[in-house]
């Protein structure tokens, strides 16, 4: 009776997670670089899984803690609200659904300072899609003392796309989940 009780429990538990909605640790969505060229890559990390259920309207504001990007020139981890509402064409906004980010401009800050060969100042990482003239990027460029987000396209990666993260398959799940149900039915028989 006890085999049936504990292998009835785990079955419930194991319909509790395929039927939940797959989150971060910090229950965000997470949209990924994908496709670009090697030495470009990053995370954003947003509230939802889509701008119109955002908490805060599809804003810069949903931006996430633990976004990043990386490129050859270094990493670029400290998201910089700031920034990004002064110098976005679309100020204050961000749109995405659950495939993919539609519409960003964010800018991200380094830990240590890294200097943009181009310009001799402090680099800074963008993040852009449907804005500048860009369809989608990773960009690395200054902030100028007079204003503006100055860069040279040679230090960007333009040929990815920023993506849902892809959420584990329900047939993954499926296959792990009755794995863990075999081996638990084997322990139970064998009495340990």
């Amino acid at each position: 009776m006890k085999t049936k009780s504990a292998v009835l429990k785990l079955a419930m538990v194991l319909a509790l997670v395929l039927a939940t909605p797959r989150l971060t640790a910090q229950g965000s969505f997470e949209y990924d670089w994908v496709g670009g060229a090697p030495g470009f890559t990053g995370k954003i990390f947003l509230d939802a899984s889509a701008s119109a259920g955002a908490s805060n309207g599809g804003s810069q504001a949903d931006v996430l803690p633990g976004s990043y990007l990386i490129t050859p020139l270094g990493n670029f981890p400290i998201y910089d609200p700031t920034s990004t509402f002064a110098l976005s064409p679309y100020p204050g906004n961000v749109r995405w659904d659950a495939s993919q980010i539609t519409l960003m401009f964010l800018i991200f800050g380094a830990t240590n300072a890294i200097a943009y060969p181009v310009y001799g100042q402090q680099a800074v990482g963008a993040a852009v899609v449907g804005s500048t003239g860009v369809t989608q990027g990773v960009e690395t460029g200054v902030l100028p003392s007079g204003g503006g987000f100055q860069t040279i396209k040679a230090t960007g990666d333009y040929g990815g796309q920023w993506l849902a993260a892809p959420e584990p398959s329900t047939l993954a799940l499926t296959g792990l989940g009755a794995a863990a149900l075999v081996g638990f039915r084997r322990r139970v028989k064998s009495g340990r």
